[in-house]
């Protein structure tokens, strides 16, 4: 969003997950992915001179995050961080400082340790398919990781805003954990409630639901409105199919009806996935093929939207960030530099921040 940001790393090691397989020429492709356009410096965090030097820092900046498992900050080597992260808020009341950890830290499961799949499991966001007979763990990665530093990135800009209108900063604490429950609220309210549990399935009935199609692919067909059923029966040439529609208004169908999905199954199956991709464009009807993730950057769309560096520069092209400023078409982060090399910025931040 046009900050600086300086990663603080240990020296020597670094963040592991600069360690992450797969590696490139030494480095993780998932490092190289998440920390372009940062800088990296390293301090020994347990000694008096790196202390030091991050109170100098602190001293100008804006924001500082931190990821320590709650409690680490209280007691042994940490504990004189903990001291002057605390004593930096009493003198710079306009300072943030925002922890993001795993579970939180406040909680039963706070001084728990946390991967990203852990976090997912824990709050029911989990990906599970089938791997060979036996449950495998899904391979869109952890939700509770990105949504939870999503969640950090809103508070900081709302912080920030109100630190600048009234010189008092917060401390924030984030928790990925709570992040990833929240994507479920609907069903979580759902049982508090008292209403009993949703399935893991959304099946709102044979109108919005997923039917293969004749060359063995997804599609999703999701005309739940009347006025797009109505579409929909008008381009295959169906209107005996109209009387069909359940509904009370302009809603959702409220039976079950069997003998319709049916019909529908064996529809879909008549034709390949594209050409009904081209039939709901033509005749505004809601449904749309089932992508796999390697089919998305192939998409038209995705070019418009300017998603992805086309001429990429690095070993990875950069896939740019989902917000977009319109006046100019640009995204925060485009043409952001390569991840750094660990502690390749040490001179230039001291330099910089401090001159």
């Amino acid at each position: 969003m046009g900050a600086e940001v300086v990663k603080v790393e240990e020296p020597g090691s670094g963040d592991y997950m600069r360690l992450i397989p797969p590696l490139v020429d030494g480095v993780s492709l998932l490092h190289r992915v998440h920390n372009r356009g940062k800088l990296s410096i390293t301090l020994d965090l347990t000694s008096s001179e790196g202390l030091e030097q991050l109170e100098q820092l602190a001293m100008k900046a804006d924001v500082i995050t931190q990821s320590f498992r709650p409690g680490k900050l209280e007691k042994g080597s940490l504990r004189r961080l903990g001291d002057l992260l605390a004593d930096l808020r009493r003198r710079r009341p306009e300072l943030i400082i925002c922890a993001i950890t795993g579970f939180g830290m406040t909680g039963s499961f706070a001084q728990a340790p946390a991967h990203g799949n852990s976090i997912d499991a824990l709050s029911g966001t989990m990906s599970i398919v089938d791997h060979d007979g036996s449950p495998g763990i899904g391979a869109m990665g952890s939700l509770g990781p990105k949504v939870g530093a999503l969640n950090a990135a809103a508070a900081i800009c709302a912080a920030l805003y109100r630190a600048q209108r009234t010189g008092v900063g917060v401390a924030i604490d984030i928790s990925c954990w709570d992040a990833a429950v929240d994507c479920r609220s609907t069903r979580v309210a759902h049982w508090l409630g008292g209403y009993g549990d949703q399935t893991d399935v959304n099946d709102l009935g044979p109108l919005h639901s997923l039917y293969e199609t004749a060359d063995g692919k997804l599609l999703l067909f999701a005309s739940i409105e009347k006025k797009f059923w109505t579409n929909f029966c008008v381009a295959i040439e169906r209107p005996d199919l109209l009387a069909r529609w359940q509904g009370g208004g302009a809603s959702v169908a409220s039976e079950p009806d069997f003998e319709l999905r049916a019909e529908l199954e064996q529809l879909f199956r008549t034709r390949p996935r594209d050409e009904w991709t081209e039939l709901f464009a033509k005749f505004d009807v809601i449904g749309t093929p089932v992508m796999d993730i390697t089919e998305v950057p192939q998409l038209h769309h995705f070019h418009d939207r300017q998603l992805a560096e086309e001429n990429p520069t690095g070993l990875l092209p950069q896939i740019y960030d989902p917000i977009r400023w319109m006046d100019d078409g640009s995204r925060p982060g485009n043409g952001a530099a390569e991840a750094p090399l660990l502690g390749a910025h040490q001179d230039l931040v001291f330099d910089r921040w401090l001159r």
